[in-house]
């Protein structure tokens, strides 16, 4: 009752709490997902994949495209790009330089889109953010959007890393559950991308592991706490 008092009904004290909670989100990624050239420089491995497929006109489309580091990468590359983000502030940071960004959800945006249209479409750190269902529906518009040849771009953090699983994942108040990687390779290849293949990421810093020799339990140690702490999936629409 106090609430709705003080907003005066249930949908603005939701919308109230929604509004924070963006503005709470674009703080938080400035703090805690790292400066915008480390992450330019992390999403740079992937450009590879994307010299690939074949050439043409068709963008990439980037689902969550946050601050648009991955969308900077690609314009200097040159390849036609758009960011796809529901968040306001994001969307409004990414115009500010001069990338092309749409407000809306993704699984809205790839609906509209024609059949084979678009070059690449990727997604970094989004599925741990959404309910299952609702990635399988996003995995289905992607193999429908993709033209063939085009390559999809997933990373999210890697729950085979025992603190990444147990506790870092949940730094992030919006994350839902973390996905295995043999769950989204299957995931993936059943809504009809292939040559899924998984490619692990970022180790923890040098310091906080312990010496180790090949195949000890040191190594094994090293590995389940202190591995990589994302990994990337990169899949394929062949037809």
């Amino acid at each position: 009752m106090q609430g709705e008092a003080a907003f005066g009904s249930k949908d603005a004290a939701m919308q109230a709490d929604e509004r924070l909670l963006k503005d709470f989100y674009f703080a938080f990624e400035e703090r805690f997902r790292g400066s915008s050239e480390e992450i330019g420089e992390r999403l740079s491995v992937y450009l590879p994949y994307l010299s690939q497929t074949p050439q043409g006109p068709q963008p990439v489309v980037d689902i969550g495209c946050g601050r648009g580091e991955w969308l900077e990468l690609l314009r200097d590359a040159g390849y036609a790009a758009v960011g796809i983000d529901s968040d306001p502030a994001m969307v409004n940071h990414g115009k500010s330089r001069n990338l092309e960004i749409v407000q809306s959800d993704g699984l809205s945006y790839l609906a509209s889109l024609a059949d084979r249209s678009v070059r690449a479409v990727s997604a970094f750190h989004l599925f741990e953010h959404l309910p299952f269902g609702v990635t399988l529906q996003m995995l289905k518009e992607i193999v429908r959007v993709v033209r063939p040849g085009g390559v999809a771009l997933f990373e999210t953090p890697n729950p085979h890393n025992i603190l990444v699983g147990a506790c870092n994942f949940y730094n992030d108040p919006t994350h839902l559950r973390p996905i295995p990687s043999e769950l989204l390779s299957f995931a993936v290849e059943y809504c009809g991308l292939e040559n899924a293949t998984v490619l692990l990421l970022h180790d923890a810093a040098e310091g906080h592991r312990i010496n180790e020799r090949l195949d000890t339990l040191e190594y094994r140690f090293n590995d389940l706490f202190y591995g990589p702490q994302d990994y990337a999936l990169i899949a394929y629409k062949n037809e």
